[in-house]
C-alpha cells in the first residue's frame, strides 16, 4: 500500500503546476489507501496539528538532525512536535534539518547534560525562536541528571582540595589575578608578572584574612586578599617598578621597601634604569639590638642598577637609608649589620646629596657610583664601624663627607672608616671632607682632579679635629697604597688638629703621590695644621713623592709639612729609607725648618776579643786585626751600607778606654782602640754601626 498526501492525489495536473500536462484525475486507490492511513496512523501522518520529527540518528548528542512528513508551518504555537532520541546529550542541543531551534525546557532553559537519553519520546512546541519541552522528562531523568550533577560537582571538590593540599593556582601576571573568581579551597596563587607575564614581577600569593597593610597585595574579583610572600625579600618589579628609563618608578620601589621594612629583609633592584622623582628613604623598624627588622637595598651592580633623578632641585638625598626614630641609640645600633650597594646615582644636579647614611654601624656599603650631586655625593652621618668598598664618586662640591649627627652626642662621633678600592674624584671642593672623626682608613683607591687651584681650604681628603668641644685624638688616618694625582689646593692630605690637648698623627704606608700640571697642583702633599699646644706627627714608610708633565718643585711647596705652631713639642715628620722623594727641593723639610732628625737604624754590630775573633756578630762577615800593639781592627760586612760614611758607636771591653774610627767605606769600617792613658793598645771591643 502506497500513501500518498491529500496535496499529491488532489492535484490540479497530471504534472503538478504544468497546465499543458492537461487536467489530473484521482485514482480510487490512492483515495482509499490515504484515507485508510488517516484513521489506522503510520509514519507519513499528515496532520496539521500534529507534526512527528524523524530522528534518524544523523546527527550528534547535541544537534539532533530531523526530517518532517509535512511542510512546517512558518508561524509560532501553531502545532505540536513529536521527536525521538537516538543518543545521550552532553550539553546544550539544537535540532537542524526541517527545523533549525535551540532545544530547550518549558522555563526556556538549556538542556541540562546526560538529560537526553536513547528511547525518549519529546513533545515540544515551536515559540519561533525554539522548540520548547511541554514537560521536562521523567522522574528517571531527572534523577540521572542530579546524580550527574553530583558527580561532577564532587570531582571538582575534590580538584580544589587537592589544589589547597598543595598544588597552586597560577596566574599570568597580577593583573590576571585581579578579574579572577578563585575557588574558597585555593590558599596559594603564583604569578609568572606584575603587569604581564615575564616581566620580572613573577611572586608567590598567600590568601589573607583580611586586607595587608602594605602594597605586596592584590585582590581578587571574588573580594579575596592576597599577600605577597616576602620571607626571601623582594623584588621591585613585583610592586610595579619598570626600570625602563621612562617610568616614574618612585612610588613603586618606596612601597616595596615600606613592605620589607615590616618583617625585614632585602630589597632587590635588578638591572634597569629607574627614574625617581622623589628621594628614597630607607627607614627600619628594629626596636632593640635582637631586632631582625633590618632592610639591606641592593642592586645587580653599579654598572647594571642605575637610579636617575628626575625631581626639581631640592635639599633631600636620592637615597636616604636612615634611622625611624633619631633619638633611639637603642634602635641605632639595631639599624646595624645591613648592606647598601650594586647601583648607580644621578642626582643630575638637582639633588643636594646622593646617598646618605645615618646613625648606622657594623654595616657595608659596596659598589655604589654616584655622579654629581649639587653638594655632597656619599654623606655619613653618625656611622661606626663600617666597611665601604668600591664607593666611586664623581663630581659634586665635596665627594665624601663623614660627620657627626646633630643628633644628641649619645651618638659616636664617625670612627673606625674604612674604605677599601675607592675613588674620589674631580670635587670641586673636596674629595673626603671628614669632621671630628675617628681613624680613618685608607686602602688602595686613588683620589684624583679634586680641589681649586689656589685655594688652601680645598684639595684631596680634610680632616678637621677637635673642634666643637668633641676630643678626638691620635691617629686621623691610616693610609695603604691609595694613589693622589692631579688635586689643587692646599693639600692632598690635609689635617687639621684645632684642640689643645688632643694630638694628631698621619700614617702612609706605600702611598704615592704625583703633581702633574702647574697650572693644578697642591701646595703639599700631606700637611697637619698644628693650632693648639699639642702636635701633629707624620709617619711614611715606603711612600712615593713624584712630580710630572708641567709641574716644577718648589722649595715652598714641600711634599710633607706641618704648619701653625710648628715649634710645639713632639712635632715631626718620620719616614724610611724605602720613601722616595724625587725631587730634593720640596722633600723632607719642614716648611720652617723645625724637623726631628729621622732615626738611624742599627746596620751592623760585633762583640770582638783583643785577638781579633769575633764573640757575637750581626752584619758583620768578617774581622781583620792589624799589626800586633797597633790596636787596630777593620770590620767587614756581609753587605754595603747605603753610603761611605755609616755611623760607629764603640767601646772598651774590661776597662777605660776609647774606639777611634780611622778608615771608613761603604763595605767596611776601621777603628782603633786606645787604653784609658790614650795609649793604642789590643784590646776587646764592641761596636755598633748606623746606617743613617
Amino acid at each position: 500500500m502506497t500513501v500518498r498526501t491529500i496535496d499529491e492525489i488532489f492535484r490540479d495536473f497530471v504534472t503538478d503546476g504544468v497546465p499543458a500536462s492537461g487536467p489530473f484525475n484521482p485514482h480510487k486507490p490512492d483515495i482509499r489507501d490515504t484515507l485508510k492511513a488517516l484513521t489506522e496512523g503510520g509514519d507519513n501522518f499528515p496532520d496539521n496539528r500534529v507534526i512527528r520529527l524523524n530522528n534518524a540518528d544523523e546527527g550528534t548528542a547535541n544537534n539532533i538532525v530531523v526530517t518532517a512528513s509535512v511542510a512546517i508551518p512558518a508561524a509560532a504555537y501553531q502545532v505540536l512536535y513529536i521527536l525521538n532520541v537516538t543518543q545521550e546529550n552532553t550539553g546544550p542541543v539544537t535540532v537542524s534539518g526541517a527545523i533549525n531551534r535551540d532545544l530547550v525546557t518549558n522555563l526556556n532553559q538549556p538542556i541540562e547534560p546526560s538529560y537526553l537519553v536513547p528511547g525518549m519520546a519529546l513533545l515540544c512546541i515551536d515559540t519561533g525562536t525554539e522548540l520548547r519541552l511541554l514537560s521536562y522528562g521523567a522522574d528517571e531523568a531527572i534523577l540521572a541528571a542530579a546524580e550527574a550533577a553530583a558527580d561532577r560537582a564532587e570531582e571538582a571538590a575534590a580538584a580544589a582540595e587537592a589544589a589547597a593540599g598543595g598544588l597552586l593556582s597560577s596566574f599570568a601576571s597580577r593583573t590576571d589575578v585581579q578579574t579572577a573568581n578563585i575557588p574558597n579551597l585555593v590558599s596559594y596563587v603564583r604569578t609568572a608578572g606584575y603587569a604581564a607575564s615575564a616581566d620580572g614581577g613573577e611572586g608567590l600569593y598567600k590568601r589573607s584574612s583580611s586586607e595587608p597593610t602594605h602594597a605586596g597585595k592584590v585582590q581578587s574579583a571574588d573580594g579575596a586578599w592576597w599577600e605577597l610572600d616576602m620571607r626571601n625579600g623582594v623584588n621591585v618589579l613585583q610592586f610595579g617598578a619598570k626600570g625602563d628609563g621612562v617610568t616614574d618608578d618612585y612610588q613603586a620601589i618606596q612601597n616595596a621597601i615600606n613592605a620589607l621594612s615590616t618583617i625585614g629583609g632585602i630589597v632587590r633592584c635588578p638591572r634597569g634604569t629607574y627614574n625617581l622623582s622623589d628621594g628614597l628613604s630607607i627607614l627600619q623598624n628594629t626596636a632593640n639590638w635582637h631586632d631582625t627588622k633590618r632592610v639591606s637595598f641592593v642592586g645587580d651592580g653599579a654598572g647594571l642598577t642605575r637610579f636617575y633623578y628626575t625631581g626639581a632641585a631640592a635639599d633631600k638625598a636620592v637615597i636616604d637609608w636612615s634611622t625611624s626614630n633619631a633619638l633611639d641609640t637603642d634602635g641605632t645600633y639595631g639599624n646595624s649589620w645591613a648592606r647598601i650597594g650594586g647601583f648607580s646615582v644621578e642626582p643630575r644636579s638637582a639633588a643636594n646629596y646622593g646617598v646618605r647614611i645615618t646613625a648606622k654601624s657594623w654595616f657595608e656599603a659596596d659598589d655604589i657610583k654616584i655622579l654629581g650631586a649639587v653638594e655632597k655625593n656619599f654623606w655619613f652621618w653618625s656611622t661606626v664601624s663600617w666597611s665601604g668598598r668600591s664607593l666611586r664618586s664623581y663630581g659634586s662640591k665635596i665627594g665624601m663627607h663623614a660627620e657627626l649627627s646633630d643628633a644628641p652626642l649619645a651618638y659616636s662621633v664617625p670612627n673606625n672608616i674604612t674604605l677599601i678600592d675607592c675613588t674620589l674624584g674631580n670635587a670641586t671642593v673636596w674629595g673626603m671632607y671628614a669632621r671630628n672623626c675617628g681613624p680613618i682608613n685608607l686602602v688602595g683607591g686613588s683620589v684624583e682632579g679634586c680641589g681649586a687651584q689656589g685655594v688652601d681650604a680645598s684639595g684631596g681628603i680634610y680632616i678637621i679635629r677637635n673642634d666643637l668641644g668633641i676630643g678626638v685624638e691620635a691617629v686621623a688616618m691610616n693610609i695603604h697604597g691609595t694613589y693622589f694625582e692631579h688635586n689643587a689646593g692646599g693639600a692632598d692630605i690635609y689635617v687639621s688638629q684645632q684642640s689643645n690637648t688632643y694630638p694628631v698623627v698621619v700614617n702612609d704606608v706605600g702611598a704615592n703621590f704625583n703633581r702633574v700640571d702647574s697650572a693644578k697642583y697642591t701646595t703639599n702633599n700631606i700637611r697637619i695644621e698644628v693650632l693648639g699646644t699639642s702636635y701633629g706627627r707624620i709617619n711614611v714608610m715606603g711612600g712615593g713623592f713624584n712630580y710630572g708633565g708641567s709641574y716644577a718643585p718648589n722649595a715652598s711647596r714641600r711634599c710633607l709639612a706641618i704648619t701653625g705652631n710648628t715649634g710645639n713639642v713632639g712635632n715631626s715628620i718620620n719616614y724610611d729609607k724605602a720613601t722616595v722623594f724625587r725631587s730634593a727641593t720640596d722633600g723632607p723639610s719642614d716648611l720652617n725648618g723645625n724637623w726631628d732628625i729621622p732615626q738611624a737604624r742599627v746596620f751592623a754590630a760585633c762583640r770582638v776579643n783583643d785577638t781579633g775573633a769575633i764573640v757575637r756578630k750581626h752584619n758583620v762577615a768578617s774581622v781583620t786585626k792589624g799589626t800586633a800593639g797597633s790596636g787596630r781592627y777593620t770590620i767587614n760586612f756581609n753587605y754595603p751600607a747605603s753610603s761611605g760614611s755609616p755611623q760607629v758607636v764603640g767601646a772598651v771591653v774590661g776597662g777605660a778606654g776609647s774606639v777611634a774610627v780611622v778608615a771608613e767605606a761603604a763595605a767596611s769600617v776601621t777603628i782603633e782602640v786606645r787604653n784609658a792613658t790614650g795609649t793604642v793598645t789590643d784590646q776587646s771591643f764592641s761596636v755598633a754601626v748606623y746606617d743613617a
